[in-house]
């Protein structure tokens, strides 16, 4: 008996996966999205602002790329609300000792995600899944590029 229990389990359970797979699939697959510093002006993104779904799958290529200014760059995305915060936290670490060891990247819980700080014509691959639907800042914390290199992700 348990032999014959056995049998009818196993083609159940791919069943069920393959009821619940539709699911993830009609609310997207990955979105894949390339940010590079903008031609027009080196000290911003070339993207502005881009569009997700919460709970989809993100694959976000930073590269650091510019034909005319090379820069060391980064992408810092955090917590709705917190640009501000984050501005300020990115210009505190030009004055700290250990800023350049840190890449510029400043120690907060409103950071979410983020590249290291990457030179000139390096690239990064963030993956993440995107959060609850809110509006969700990315900038440089670079000290004195995030006044300007910033974003929005926004999460519908």
């Amino acid at each position: 008996a348990p032999a014959p229990a056995a049998a009818p389990a196993a083609p159940a359970a791919p069943v069920a996966a393959a009821a619940a797979a539709p699911a993830p699939a009609a609310a997207g697959a990955a979105l894949e999205i390339t940010i590079k510093p903008d031609v027009a002006n080196p000290l911003a993104y070339d993207t502005k602002e881009f569009k997700v779904k919460a709970g989809q799958k993100v694959k976000l290529t930073f590269n650091n790329t510019h034909p005319a200014v090379p820069q060391p760059h980064n992408i810092v995305i955090a917590k709705p609300g917190s640009k501000d915060k984050l501005l300020g936290l990115a210009m505190a670490m030009a004055a700290a000792p250990d800023g350049m060891a840190k890449g510029f990247i400043p120690e907060s819980p409103e950071i979410l995600f983020h590249t290291k700080l990457l030179q000139p014509n390096q690239t990064e691959v963030l993956e993440f899944t995107a959060p609850a639907a809110g509006d969700y800042p990315y900038l440089c914390t670079f000290p004195g590029h995030g006044a300007i290199m910033n974003g929005v992700m926004k999460v519908e």
